[in-house]
């Protein structure tokens, strides 16, 4: 995960999607998270834009913060599997945090990295 930190809980495998514990990787990024028990839906959101998923819907969009001028994701993009909830975790796709835009995700078998993107010299 990004800013070197390096989280136990080992990433999953779901009809070929490499999956992730939401609050954990959200926390270790500096991101928040916000559980909507009424809609089943978690936000995870840091100072520069906002991703909102749905246990059970494979529908990712991002939004950026209002005060930032920033452009989201502008429709919502699928990357084959919905989040699910498990032994009272939220996973999600790896790639999720890439919709979220300003994270880069690698997957390398076993491993997951999640980073900021790095600013152009």
């Amino acid at each position: 995960v990004g800013n070197g930190k390096t989280l136990t809980e080992m990433p999953v495998v779901k009809d070929t999607v490499t999956m992730v514990p939401l609050r954990s990787v959200a926390e270790a990024l500096g991101c928040t998270v916000t559980w909507n028990q009424d809609e089943q839906s978690a936000t995870i959101s840091d100072s520069a834009r906002q991703l909102t998923v749905y246990l059970g819907k494979d529908s990712f969009m991002s939004a950026p913060a209002s005060e930032t001028g920033l452009v989201g994701t502008p429709t919502p993009v699928s990357l084959g599997c919905a989040p699910y909830a498990e032994d009272g975790r939220i996973w999600v796709p790896a790639k999720a945090f890439e919709t979220m835009v300003g994270y880069t995700v690698t997957v390398d078998g076993t491993s997951v990295q999640i980073a900021p993107e790095k600013a152009a010299d």
